[in-house]
């Protein structure tokens, strides 16, 4: 039996990413600490452009000079404590060739954190950790697996890709910051700050140095030198086609793998991100329409959803915020892009939400959607 379809909201005018409820979300450019999480969708669609121009993304290191031998000490790890769970762990950098098969040049230094499995006596195969995007650092994620399940009986290992931490970290400015919330809301894919941050990127970094199989090599060179034989995987989104990708290259030293959704090598980024998030809005309003509570609750979501559109096609409207800061409000314009690009990250977090920011946008309420997007992207 076919779905019903919503009008289409974010169709071709929202081509961020589909709405998988899955990995967080974006932010303009790399920050640090656990808190860089929040960096994903921005970096995501950053690295999928670059991608799709058969541009991988690439950051700075150092050049090796005559004599040295840069990679020596080639792993440096110290040990140290996740002060909010109080566990050990053990942190440093492993330095690897920008261009393996020269040998030479520059060099990168990749993060690495091992958490340390808690049982007294660990299993010897660890988590290696592949995180989404390609862009975002995983090794800023320890927060998130410090207490994780996985840690009773094996290492979790986290080591930042090449391009994505230590000292070969890309950032290209792009819309939205604590000075410029509206960019939060406006649309991310404005091709001249890529084609000009592209630019700059080629004339300082071999940008043909940067791709997955690449890296994967890099992770398997931080297994040897960790010593461990076998490795279990975990990845999602675009971290599952970084293992398939390992897999393929090194699946002598693979024990298990975990892949939660799904990124096939085959797919197209950002091809089907319209079509994911749409699809998502439907399965959202389907099942609010047969649910007799949500139903009671938000009426004929559909007929409302089309009704906010009509609005914001005839222009822009008028929302609050309160700035994350100093909570002072701040006042930004709306448009149907906007609009359509907050709900679809706001799918990315709590569908659950969706009903409630469409009621109240039907009845002139567009501060909450706003905020929530705002907050979300940031």
């Amino acid at each position: 039996m076919s779905r019903s379809r919503s009008p289409s909201c974010p169709g071709p005018n929202v081509t961020r990413g589909g709405a998988r409820p899955r990995w967080p979300g974006r932010n303009t450019r790399l920050g640090s600490s656990d808190a860089a999480t929040n960096t994903y969708l921005r970096l995501r669609y950053l690295a999928a452009l670059l991608i799709a121009w058969g541009i991988a993304w690439t950051p700075s290191g150092a050049l090796a000079q005559p004599g040295d031998d840069p990679l020596q000490p080639q792993l440096i790890l110290r040990e140290g404590v996740h002060e909010p769970s109080g566990t050990k762990l053990r942190s440093g950098k492993f330095r690897v060739w920008e261009d393996r098969q020269a040998q030479a040049g520059r060099v990168l230094e990749l993060d690495v954190v091992v958490l340390p499995a808690i049982a007294e006596n660990p299993k010897p195969d660890p988590i290696f950790v592949f995180t989404g995007g390609p862009g975002l650092n995983v090794a800023w994620q320890s927060g998130s697996w410090a207490k994780h399940w996985m840690r009773q009986e094996r290492d979790i290992v986290l080591v930042s890709q090449r391009g994505t931490g230590g000292n070969n970290r890309l950032a290209i400015e792009l819309p939205g910051s604590d000075a410029n919330l509206q960019g939060y809301l406006d649309p991310i894919f404005q091709e001249s700050a890529f084609r000009d941050g592209l630019a700059k990127l080629q004339k300082r970094f071999d940008l043909s140095k940067y791709s997955t199989s690449i890296a994967m090599d890099d992770i398997n060179d931080v297994r040897a030198a960790l010593s461990y034989d076998k490795i279990n995987l975990y990845g999602g989104s675009y971290g599952s086609r970084a293992e398939l990708v390992y897999i393929r290259r090194h699946p002598e030293t693979v024990r298990t793998a975990i892949l939660n959704s799904v990124a096939p090598i085959a797919f197209t980024n950002p091809l089907y991100h319209a079509r994911g998030a749409q699809d998502a809005l439907d399965l959202i309003l389907d099942e609010c329409a047969a649910n007799p509570a949500c139903r009671e609750a938000f009426g004929d979501l559909r007929a409302k959803f089309q009704s906010v559109l009509a609005r914001l096609d005839a222009g822009a409207v008028d929302a609050t915020v309160r700035h994350p800061v100093n909570g002072k409000p701040v006042p930004l314009k709306l448009s149907r892009d906007g609009f359509c690009e907050a709900l679809r990250v706001i799918m990315y977090y709590n569908s659950r939400e969706v009903p409630l920011l469409i009621h109240r946008a039907f009845e002139g309420d567009f501060d909450f959607i706003a905020q929530r997007g705002m907050e979300l992207d940031r």
